[in-house]
């Protein structure tokens, strides 16, 4: 992988990670180390955000991405969205 794309796949794992945390912070698996103000907002924009990939998804043209990456990105929203509610 040239390099610009290895620093975007970084920053977007470090990315990706912060939003984990968030996560199980809300779900109370790991203690509380933001905010809950925070928490909660950032966990509500993440939910949004995979709720819209998951169209995204399902509007693809290629069928790969139909078969595996919507059906992940559903299980994400979904999980995000039950922790939101109930975390």
């Amino acid at each position: 992988m040239p390099k610009p794309f290895r620093l975007l796949s970084f920053l977007s794992a470090c990315v990706i990670l912060f939003f984990g945390l968030v996560v199980l912070q809300r779900a109370a698996i790991i203690p509380e180390w933001l905010n809950a103000k925070w928490s909660r907002g950032l966990l509500w924009f993440f939910t949004v955000y995979l709720g819209l990939n998951t169209i995204a998804n399902s509007l693809s043209k290629s069928k790969k991405e139909k078969r595996i990456m919507t059906p992940l990105a559903g299980i994400a929203f979904l999980s995000c969205l039950i922790v939101a509610i109930f975390g």
